[in-house]
């Protein structure tokens, strides 16, 4: 389950390599004139509403990562006009959450609670806009608010899925989403986290994070995949979702990889254009989980894919693996209930289980690299999620 991530220390300020115009300073959320009742909020709108919540707590490090980048270089005009665009839409989020926007399907708060963190994140929000906003923005200052706004976006999507659950019809699962959603905010943080490592600022702290945050990412992408009941998190069944999850696992492996050895070296070398190439292994992870998350969001009715026929052969051998193990796990443990070699017949079995469990994985998601196909047929994908 995901977990929240902890305050920054102090910050030094970084130097600046582009100084930009920025663009005014819109003035604070109004308030609204009326909130409709949350038994009244369509699923569309209830939805709308979660991915505009989970846009602000994720965005906030999305634009600090931008600023990071100008600093060190790269892309730096383009990075600072994202960057800026990214102020104008949190804007646009911030007060559509609270005022509603019938365009966007968005309704005004719908509860007090709801209004009462919006209220919160807006005072942040205009300390963080102000720095950000700056012809040298102050990175200290903005990362700590940057840290302030997405502990109250944890809130935001606690009080709107509890609302949800209340309220609603029971078919959008509110957890599922902010833990999808949350993926996003956790990609933007780590690459934050990187570029600080790489102007060697907090560095301990930093790389401490990074680990924390990565193995959050990998426990609760196969939260999201295979499920958790004790927390009330279901298994993903939809065939076009786990396609999805499928790509995500291609390209963050790689990603996973060389944050593994970030932690192990403790730096974020620059040899032969490696944070370059960090940047970009990030961007397509992102890019991934973002088609993903939307796809949670807004399920697509059709999603065809091409099986090759070296991709049947591996289908077919992954298939003959994960069963092979089961079996064996099970004889292995029926060994050790009869007395027969019960400290190796237990090793072995565990290990038969999570080698099985492997398998079962690559099946319900597939893998590109690995040449294994997601679920060829729903049903199919509904055997899977039964095994």
């Amino acid at each position: 389950m995901a977990i929240a991530s902890p305050a920054p220390t102090q910050i030094p300020t970084l130097a600046p390599t582009v100084v930009l115009t920025p663009v005014p300073s819109a003035a604070p959320t109004p308030a609204p004139s009326a909130a409709p009742t949350p038994a009244s909020i369509s699923n569309d709108e209830w939805t709308n509403g979660l991915q505009a919540s989970g846009f602000l707590r994720a965005v906030v490090f999305q634009m600090a990562k931008e600023q990071l980048l100008v600093y060190e270089g790269i892309d730096a005009d383009v990075n600072r006009a994202h960057m800026l665009e990214h102020v104008e839409y949190f804007d646009g989020n911030l007060t559509n959450l609270d005022v509603g926007d019938a365009t966007a399907s968005i309704v005004a708060a719908p509860t007090e609670e709801i209004r009462t963190v919006l209220m919160s994140i807006n005072a942040s929000w205009m300390e963080l806009k102000s720095e950000l906003l700056q012809d040298a923005p102050n990175m200290s200052l903005a990362m700590q608010s940057a840290y302030t706004i997405s502990y109250y976006g944890d809130d935001l999507l606690t009080e709107y899925t509890q609302a949800l659950n209340a309220e609603s019809d029971g078919t959008i699962n509110g957890l599922q989403i902010d833990t999808a959603l949350r993926q996003n905010q956790v990609l933007e943080e780590i690459l934050c986290l990187c570029l600080l490592i790489h102007q060697h600022i907090d560095v301990e702290y930093s790389l401490d994070l990074v680990e924390t945050l990565m193995n959050l990412f990998s426990e609760s992408l196969d939260g999201l995949r295979d499920g958790l009941a004790f927390v009330g998190l279901p298994p993903t069944t939809d065939l076009c979702i786990l396609q999805s999850l499928g790509k995500v696992v291609d390209f963050w492996t790689p990603f996973h990889l060389e944050l593994q050895v970030i932690i192990f070296n403790r730096e974020v070398d620059d040899v032969d254009g490696n944070l370059e190439s960090l940047v970009d292994m990030h961007h397509d992870v992102v890019v991934s989980e973002e088609e993903a998350t939307e796809a949670y969001l807004h399920t697509p009715e059709y999603c065809p894919h091409e099986i090759s026929a070296l991709q049947w052969s591996t289908l077919i051998a992954t298939s003959a693996q994960q069963m092979y193990y089961g079996q064996k796990s099970g004889r292995y443990f029926f060994q050790a209930a009869l007395g027969v070699n019960v400290l190796d017949s237990r090793v072995l079995s565990y290990e038969a289980v999570s080698l099985a469990r492997e398998y079962l994985s690559s099946l319900r998601a597939g893998s590109d690299a690995n040449d294994i196909p997601s679920p060829v047929t729903q049903a199919v994908a509904d055997d899977y999620s039964h095994m």
